[in-house]
């Protein structure tokens, strides 16, 4: 699909965002669906983002807000903004899970992501209790591509 135009508008990346919500908490038929999904591929590895915190430190914990307000403003793709978020967590987590945020297209939220998709399918059930949880706390903006 070489020189392919993709174009997506904000509902796109909420319905893909929750498909890779569901694959990111375990789903193994959303997780098909990423492997497979050619825009899911292309925003994922091709399309540069920019970030945007905006949680304040009283909605979570200091060192979730403090990865949060240390990402850098702009990436190559959004893999490389789940991998820098991966790096944050490591070196912040104790013995807690490692997971605390969730990296999805439509932004990072505060949580496990079986948490936050918990949360947003009306499922009462919460394995991590944490303040804030699933708080948008960064805006992510895909910088091309957007209809």
């Amino acid at each position: 699909m070489l020189n392919q135009v993709f174009r997506y508008d904000g509902e796109k990346l909420r319905k893909l965002s929750m498909i890779d919500l569901q694959a990111y908490a375990g789903d193994t038929v959303a997780q098909k669906i990423c492997r497979k999904d050619q825009l899911f591929f292309h925003l994922r590895f091709n399309v540069p983002v920019q970030l945007k915190p905006i949680i304040n430190i009283s909605d979570c914990d200091a060192g979730l807000y403090n990865i949060c307000v240390g990402l850098k403003n702009e990436y190559t793709n959004f893999d490389s903004v789940r991998k820098a978020v991966e790096e944050g967590l490591g070196k912040v987590v104790q013995d807690i899970p490692f997971d605390r945020l969730t990296v999805l297209f439509e932004g990072i939220f505060i949580g496990n992501p079986e948490d936050v998709l918990d949360q947003r399918t009306g499922k009462s059930e919460v394995m991590y209790p944490m303040k804030g949880l699933g708080t948008k706390a960064v805006e992510v903006k895909f910088l091309e591509g957007v209809a």
